[in-house]
């Protein structure tokens, strides 16, 4: 079998690097934490919250740019001084592997895909983009291509990775205080009182939100909070207002879940795609939620093996 080696690429590609999971850990562990974020640390793997970090720390390797690297707060390398054996794909290594590529770079990195000869599952997340039939199209002719993975998912036979909780370099991010109250709800119920209705707050900014909060003026707006707060109020509603962000997918949906808040969402590909794994309900549009009868009964949601 032949080695694939990114050598081979650095005259089309002269910023592409890459990295296996245990080399990534090291290296944060070496090089500390970002001046920007004092209290970033490595994702807790057993709590069972996803996000887009831990997802591509569990990939073998991850395709990207030198800024997708260099912004990246769990990661800070010098890819100048990077041993040779970190710049290829070797079949000698690994009869398969996992691979994470930002959604949106999909197409800059095609011709690299193409090279590598032994089986991979390619993981797609940490990126606004949805996933199209273009890009699985696109995908399909890629000949050792086994399994694809992707958050903002609009195709059947891709399987969906959910944007989970905003990465820990993100206020935002903290999954300590979002495992704390999901491990207390899972433990009992009583834990929180659920007794406030439906949950409205958003970014207004975002354009397929503006004007929304004048549809759904009929329910009370919930002022912005830290962190903290933030939860501790989420965990009291029965549901949720969550609407489509940059991606198809938002956080806000999946800290609901941890919650067992139930979101209410607008039809789209993608929860067309998620109604049957996770108890959502599906308006064909907003103005239908006034006089939709609202009844709180939690369904947990299916796995996902990643």
């Amino acid at each position: 079998m032949k080695t694939f080696n990114w050598e081979q690429y650095i005259q089309n590609y002269p910023d592409l690097s890459g990295f296996t999971r245990e080399k990534a850990i090291r290296h944060y562990n070496r090089f500390g934490k970002k001046e920007n974020r004092t209290d970033s640390v490595l994702p807790d793997f057993n709590n069972g919250i996803i996000s887009g970090e831990k997802i591509q720390l569990r990939c073998d390797y991850f395709i990207g740019t030198l800024y997708d690297i260099n912004s990246n707060p769990l990661i800070k390398l010098e890819v100048h001084k990077f041993p040779e054996k970190w710049l290829k794909f070797s079949s000698d290594v690994k009869k398969e592997c996992k691979i994470f590529c930002y959604t949106h770079r999909m197409f800059e990195f095609m011709d690299l895909l193409h090279g590598i000869e032994f089986p991979f599952d390619i993981y797609f997340h940490n990126s606004d983009e949805n996933f199209t039939e273009e890009m699985y199209q696109t995908l399909k002719k890629v000949p050792f291509v086994k399994q694809i993975y992707s958050q903002n998912n609009t195709v059947k036979e891709v399987i969906t990775l959910p944007i989970g909780q905003a990465n820990s370099s993100w206020k935002h991010g903290n999954s300590k205080i979002l495992g704390d109250k999901m491990k207390c709800i899972e433990k009992s119920m009583d834990c929180v009182e659920k007794t406030m209705g439906i949950f409205l707050n958003f970014n207004i900014t975002t354009p397929k939100r503006v004007g929304l909060r004048d549809i759904l003026n009929f329910i009370p707006w919930v002022e912005n909070k830290e962190y903290q707060e933030y939860i501790d109020t989420l965990a009291k509603y029965r549901f949720c207002i969550c609407v489509e962000g940059n991606g198809l997918d938002t956080h806000r949906f999946w800290e609901c879940v941890y919650l067992k808040v139930i979101p209410i969402c607008v039809k789209n590909k993608w929860t067309e795609i998620m109604k049957d794994k996770v108890h959502m309900i599906l308006l064909d549009k907003w103005e239908d939620l006034k006089d939709y009868p609202l009844n709180y009964t939690w369904r947990e949601y299916q796995c996902i093996d990643i």
